[in-house]
């Protein structure tokens, strides 16, 4: 009985860490798309309004849209403590990635993207803007034409591996 027990505990610990992966796999896809979304508006609010950067940034992190985007407050509240653009964009990458599902190429594209923000002219930001925003779009379609294939996988690798570990304990 108590064998049992524990068998069934390996199986639903295994099969649920199978679906945290999977859920993980969206969870970049999400990631991706408000990122590509942030760099839609600041190319938008470039051309159309000619914000300055700060100003900018502070506007969008009182949009609704990005109301509750954890990297665009901590940014502005780092920039509001004196640091520079570039060391605030830093330091919030990298408190981003931790708990992010996104893959350390995917933080790399958000890194490099204020390497000409704020520092160039109209046209220059918002080729910035247009370069790093078909980057991520094209890697959230490559990731999302890979979802369902991910998404059974992890479940099947993390059902059967519990399989495997209850017939090593029988």
């Amino acid at each position: 009985m108590v064998k049992g027990i524990g068998i069934l505990l390996i199986l639903a610990t295994t099969t649920l860490t199978g679906r945290y992966f999977s859920v993980r796999a969206h969870r970049r896809v999400q990631e991706l798309e408000t990122f590509t979304q942030l760099f839609s508006s600041i190319r938008a609010q470039i051309a159309y309004t000619l914000t300055p950067t700060l100003e900018l940034l502070y506007n969008l992190q009182e949009d609704l849209e990005f109301k509750s985007f954890r990297f665009l407050k901590q940014l502005c509240d780092r920039l509001e403590a004196g640091a520079t653009l570039q060391s605030a964009w830093e330091q919030s990458v990298a408190a981003y990635k931790t708990g992010s599902a996104l893959h350390a190429e995917d933080l790399q594209y958000i890194m490099a993207f204020c390497s000409a923000f704020g520092s160039t002219d109209k046209e220059g930001q918002q080729a910035n803007c247009a370069y790093y925003i078909d980057r991520l779009t094209e890697t959230k379609k490559a990731v999302q034409s890979r979802l369902p294939n991910t998404t059974k996988l992890c479940t099947s690798l993390g059902v059967l591996t519990g399989l495997f570990l209850g017939i090593l304990l029988l």
